[in-house]
């Protein structure tokens, strides 16, 4: 199944592995480089690959007739369709492949022309696109789709939104006689691979990679390259400095205006850490439209985001997070400092499990040992390794009650929990680097946290605190009003004594 490939020489292997089930999308300009391409593809898949391939209004004999008689699959199915079959076997196409069968583990070669696509719009050419990626997929078949001809301008322009949608999608192309295969977007066995583009040229019928360094023509970038479009409220009252500049009042609108991006550079803001799962779907979106080569950077107009969240926004594509109170100097210095910058990190196949797993846990405050230990283990079991935890256990001072502890503590962050069980505190905060601990603490308790404990004691797991007796405490401790505590499974303490006024008149003194 990994010997599958797009068969251009000299291209990288993960750029041409074709290894998982899904639809590749290839949209070329010249019906004549498609059925060279499409020959050096069918050459090139072993002999026993269960191989099938469908040619819309254009002859199958005719495309066969070059190969090799000893190249290809040994089995290679033919079907043809006429002109005035194409729109509805498209509008039918997942039932017409379980209708043929035999499509399991199999390779699909689909040669069809652009202008088939004119009769739908680009919300159906989506859909379309992605009902088929999802169901071959399930097949765990791999359908390459040759879109060529006339109509390829159109097609082109739909293009970038149409990359998170299939599992490959590139496009063939000439200019002044040279040839270019541009990918946006591919999934295979070695990674997520995004936004390059290699020179191609003519070697015995073939397509061979003329350099074997990337290639990235004057023409894809110089249009937007010296481009910033800018959120308004990203300059926070700074005025438009440079003829460049396009500033937005709305996401939308940016993110609208930087569809055909390729190397702009782009600000954004955020002024609440409730946007930032939506902030890195649409950066993730961005990066595998719109490739390495965008500059991404948010600001900052609070300080608002945690270590955790930074995280995901520069791992869904973000190039910087510009921290609040930056001064207007430098944040001009920054931005200057993106250009001719690339995005090198390894972008997510799935955005949502990278957001799940550096999600802020809705949990806060004190929980009964039970449910303390099970909220622990799931963080770290799932914790990113860029992402630190701090795990303590705090003995109270003996001249203390749990009441009279627990009263100068504050865990109003969300992923900061605690516990107590046999006069000691175990503390859980979340995305604090060891560094930052005294501050979290002094954040934490209204008093110095030395006069509430005895000690301080850093945990390197989990697996260092007491589990078999947090497995046990079931309850959180609850304080009457004479202070005295009980057991019960809510937390209900409220350390303040309710106070009557009373009416007291005072004597002048002569």
């Amino acid at each position: 199944m990994n010997n599958i490939t797009l068969a251009i020489r000299h291209l990288p292997r993960e750029l041409r592995l074709l290894s998982h089930g899904g639809l590749y999308w290839l949209a070329v300009e010249h019906t004549a480089d498609a059925e060279m391409l499409a020959r050096q593809c069918l050459e090139a898949l072993p002999a026993g690959q269960p191989s099938t391939l469908i040619c819309a209004d254009m002859p199958v004999a005719g495309l066969l007739a070059p190969l090799a008689s000893d190249a290809g699959p040994a089995q290679l199915r033919l079907f043809e369709l006429e002109t005035g079959q194409i729109t509805l076997a498209l509008r039918h196409f997942v039932s017409e492949l379980k209708r043929l069968g035999g499509v399991r583990d199999g390779v699909i070669l689909f040669m069809l022309p652009a202008s088939a696509w004119r009769v739908f719009g680009p919300d159906a050419v989506i859909r379309w696109a992605t009902e088929l990626n999802e169901w071959l997929r399930k097949q765990h078949a791999k359908l390459l789709l040759l879109s060529h001809g006339p109509g390829w301008e159109e097609q082109h322009a739909a293009l970038p939104a149409m990359a998170r949608h299939v599992t490959g999608l590139s496009r063939l192309y000439r200019r002044e006689g040279d040839v270019f295969f541009h990918l946006y977007h591919l999934h295979n066995a070695l990674g997520m691979h995004l936004a390059q583009c290699h020179k191609l040229d003519l070697r015995q019928r073939a397509f061979a990679v003329d350099d074997a360094s990337p290639f990235v023509p004057e023409f894809v970038q110089a249009e937007d390259r010296e481009r910033c479009l800018i959120l308004r409220t990203a300059l926070e009252g700074l005025p438009r400095l440079s003829p460049n500049w396009s500033i937005f009042d709305t996401p939308a609108a940016l993110w609208s205006a930087a569809a055909d991006a390729r190397a702009a550079t782009l600000v954004l803001a955020i002024d609440d850490n409730r946007q930032v799962e939506a902030l890195a779907r649409q950066l993730h979106a961005a990066r595998s439209s719109c490739g390495k080569a965008l500059k991404i950077a948010v600001r900052e107009l609070s300080a608002c985001l945690r270590h955790n969240e930074r995280q995901l926004l520069l791992a869904c594509g973000a190039n910087m997070i510009i921290p609040s109170r930056t001064p207007a100097e430098h944040f001009l210095i920054l931005i200057d400092g993106l250009q001719g910058q690339l995005w090198f990190r390894t972008s997510a196949a799935d955005v949502e499990s990278l957001v799940g797993r550096l999600r802020t846990p809705r949990v806060r405050g004190l929980l009964s040992p039970r449910d303390f230990l099970r909220q622990v283990d799931e963080l770290y079991q799932t914790r990113v390794t860029e992402i630190c935890h701090q795990l303590l256990e705090l003995p109270i001072r003996r001249m203390l009650t749990v009441e009279q502890c627990l009263g100068q503590l504050s865990l109003s962050r969300f992923g900061d929990m605690a516990c107590v069980l046999d006069d000691h505190l175990y503390l859980l905060l979340f995305t604090c680097r060891s560094d930052g601990l005294d501050a979290a603490l002094a954040h934490i308790c209204r008093l110095p946290w030395q006069d509430l404990f005895s000690d301080r004691r850093s945990l390197e797991s989990p697996d260092a605190l007491p589990r078999a007796a947090l497995e046990q405490a079931t309850a959180v401790p609850v304080f009457d009003d004479n202070g005295d505590a009980n057991e019960s499974a809510s937390f209900a303490y409220s350390p303040v004594t309710k106070l009557t006024p009373k009416r007291v008149t005072l004597k002048r003194a002569i």
